[in-house]
């Protein structure tokens, strides 16, 4: 089997502290109403099941265009975290994305993209070389 997918983008891991180092994407986000997309870094997290959670400033800005849809809550362990949901539309390498996004309320959470948007897309992390790369089809 031959493999038809040609890398178009590369992004760097981000430095969290001394010597460690996450794989981590730029996205788009938008939702109806809004004149432009929000620009914002998110972590990789194939332990993250949902498509995407929404950082404290990612969802003060999406407040800015009206209340969330709806209430819900995500499990981590034996923990509920209160979230905050909002239909967004996030582009991901390039490709717009119409999904979920969960904002906790509390304080404390980064973007992250998870495994829901991660299958949608061409994605080869190489912890190795600290780059995460985006292929298509050629």
């Amino acid at each position: 089997m031959q493999c038809n997918l040609k890398i178009i983008n590369e992004h760097p891991f981000r430095e969290v502290e001394s010597g460690i180092y996450i794989p981590t994407i730029t996205l788009q986000i938008h939702r109806e109403g809004m004149k432009r997309s929000i620009v914002s870094d998110a972590i990789i997290d194939t332990g993250y099941e949902r498509g995407l959670l929404l950082s404290k400033e990612v969802r003060d800005l999406l407040y800015v265009i009206g209340d969330p849809e709806h209430q819900d809550s995500l499990s981590s362990g034996n923990i509920e975290i209160p979230c905050e949901v909002f239909f967004v539309n996030v582009k991901i390498f390039n490709r717009w994305i119409t999904i979920e996004g969960y904002a906790p309320k509390d304080e404390g959470f980064e973007t992250i993209v998870g495994t829901e948007l991660l299958k949608l897309v061409n994605v080869c992390i190489r912890g190795v070389e600290k780059k995460t790369y985006i292929a298509d089809v050629q």
